[in-house]
């Protein structure tokens, strides 16, 4: 399972002394002294990325009062494994990886959202973030789980890979459900070939198929790579998501 660090906002932190951010264990409580609750952000990779999301947020609270969050970062130690829902088998891609995404998404809804709900300030509300492969991921929690989360975001998915089956399940889910209540956002660089041909394809039946309730905000951005995606929408991301919530009177 990941290393999971848990970065809280500032107005949650009233002791002077107190860490922003803390390695998760089950038998911690949490510092805060307020009774607010806040809604969870699930950051795939942050390793690299909370450092980034938790200014941005920061930076979006002061500039507009934006909504704060608490961040839940999640260092995996093979992600291929654990973001791919399903083996890849096409090998134009990694040969024979992933298929642990599922088992990823147990230990987030059974374990990590029961001690955010018990030992830390958390509200229900609560949303997915990730790139490439870990963008595959929030499109499988997305059909396949739509109750886990209520914001998804997913940066360049990794939506063309093995036999395309999160792309088609995705695709099945929108056709078939009437009362899809979400937000989506989801983004492309300049990706080419059969990673946008997949990316193109599944974005065009959400804009024709999507319900009323589901808030989807998609962007592209050709002037930027596969790995700049994540940085670029960020902001975009975020602030759709703040948007949603003020909507929803949240």
């Amino acid at each position: 399972m990941p290393e999971v660090k848990v970065i809280l906002p500032p107005s949650y932190i009233t002791e002077p002394q107190s860490k922003k951010a803390e390695t998760l264990t089950t038998s911690q409580t949490s510092s805060g002294k307020t009774n607010k609750r806040y809604p969870v952000i699930y950051l795939l990779d942050g390793e690299v990325n909370y450092a980034l999301v938790n200014s941005m947020l920061e930076r979006m609270a002061l500039s507009n009062g934006a909504q704060e969050y608490i961040i839940v970062s999640l260092e995996s130690q093979n992600r291929l494994y654990d973001f791919a829902p399903t083996v890849n088998m096409d090998r134009r891609g990694p040969y024979g990886e992933g298929g642990g995404g599922d088992k990823f998404l147990d230990f987030i809804e059974k374990e990590l959202k029961v001690v955010m709900r018990n030992q830390y300030q958390a509200s229900d509300f609560s949303a997915i973030m990730g790139h490439s492969v870990g963008g595959l991921l929030v499109y499988h929690a997305f059909y396949s789980r739509p109750s886990l989360f209520n914001g998804h975001m997913a940066f360049s998915p990794a939506v063309w890979w093995g036999e395309q089956e999160t792309m088609i399940a995705v695709k099945k889910y929108v056709y078939s459900s009437d009362d899809i209540g979400s937000y989506l956002y989801t983004n492309i660089g300049n990706e080419a070939g059969m990673m946008r041909e997949h990316y193109d394809s599944l974005v065009n039946t959400l804009q024709r198929n999507r319900t009323s309730e589901l808030v989807l905000q998609s962007e592209q951005y050709p002037n930027d790579s596969h790995g700049l995606t994540f940085s670029a929408g960020l902001y975009s991301a975020l602030k759709g998501m703040d948007d949603y919530q003020r909507k929803l009177g949240l």
